[in-house]
C-alpha cells in the first residue's frame, strides 16, 4: 500500500549546519531572481548564433 511508509525524517539533533530563517519576502525575490537567471541561461542555450547577431532594434 502507497503512502503508510513511516517517512524518514532528520534527527534535528544531528544537523550540524546553521539554520538560516528568511522572511517570505526575500523567499519570493530569491525564487524571482532565480527563475530570470533560468530564463536567460535558457536562452543562451537555445537562441540560434544569428539572432544573437542581429541588431536590436
Amino acid at each position: 500500500m502507497e503512502g503508510n511508509a513511516p517517512r524518514r525524517e532528520e534527527d534535528p539533533s544531528r544537523i550540524t549546519e546553521p539554520v538560516i530563517q528568511i522572511t517570505r519576502s526575500e523567499l519570493r525575490r530569491l525564487m524571482e531572481e532565480a527563475g530570470r537567471n533560468a530564463l536567460v541561461q535558457h536562452e543562451r542555450r537555445t537562441v540560434t548564433p544569428l539572432a544573437r547577431e542581429a541588431p536590436k532594434r
